[in-house]
């Protein structure tokens, strides 16, 4: 959650110069549920006008999230404004995506002051949720014919993603998804390891942690431990939610969270 740069859904911004964030490759594509979002912001307009920002009910959603999957309650701070711009180039440099190497995927994180457990363990949040088959598709048809597959990926897993990620998809924007999680893919839990352990990670992103030597260790030692990586996540996302924040008289409140006021 980058919570400096909040979601917008218009097509540019104020100048017309850039995508915006939310048409990011790295970001807008896969995000669902926003509609939520403007619910929210409809109703606390309603009560309270000009008062909640639209990065302080992402923070809570994301909170109540959390909970909803089964992980326990942590505080939430208030008092967020929202960016007055919406750039996909901010996306762009913020969020790494399942083909990036991990070493640059650290760097991203360290420059927040993140470590690489930090990321292992934020990582776990693939433990629910879907990814659009695109996010795959290379690791199932992009090696020669002597290779059918990505070798990081256990064969049978690989066959079970064949017949729900086709090789030539429909035209037009992508239909088809695919669970993260295989196993238990409505809960939050460190099923996500044990997946990691029998190479049923669905991103390369993901797989890469298990075999990492700096990540390797860490993926092992929460594959065994739901509880320990429970307090861990819990942890990381109080953090999380404090990067890059805008308050006082930085950004403003937005009316609708779909565009910044102009």
């Amino acid at each position: 959650m980058h919570l400096k740069f909040p979601i917008a859904l218009h097509a540019m911004h104020a100048y017309k110069t850039y995508a915006v964030e939310k048409l990011s490759d790295r970001n807008g594509r896969t995000l669902r549920g926003l509609e939520v979002i403007d619910e929210i912001k409809a109703q606390l307009e309603k009560e309270c006008p000009r008062t909640v920002s639209c990065a302080d009910i992402l923070a809570f959603a994301a909170r109540e999230a959390v909970i909803l999957a089964g992980l326990p309650r942590y505080d939430v701070v208030a008092g967020r404004r929202d960016s007055s711009t919406s750039r996909a180039i901010d996306a762009d440099d913020s969020l790494p995506t399942p083909k990036d190497d991990l070493k640059k995927i650290i760097g991203m994180f360290n420059q927040r002051g993140f470590s690489p457990e930090d990321i292992v363990v934020l990582s776990g949040a693939h433990s629910i949720g879907a990814a659009q088959c695109g996010q795959v598709r290379d690791r199932l048809y992009a090696f020669p014919p002597n290779v059918p597959r990505d070798p990081a990926v256990d064969p049978a897993y690989a066959a079970d993603l064949t017949k729900k990620c086709p090789a030539q998809p429909p035209p037009g924007p992508e239909l088809f998804m695919v669970d993260l999680d295989p196993t238990t893919p409505l809960k939050l839990d460190n099923q996500y390891y044990l997946n990691l352990q029998k190479k049923r990670g669905l991103l390369q992103s993901d797989q890469v942690l298990a075999t990492d030597p700096g990540t390797e260790g860490f993926v092992n030692q929460l594959a065994g431990d739901n509880t320990g990586w429970s307090r861990k996540f819990v942890n990381a996302m109080e953090r999380l939610e404090k990067v890059s924040v805008l308050t006082g008289d930085e950004g403003q409140i937005r009316l609708h969270c779909r565009a910044f006021n102009k």
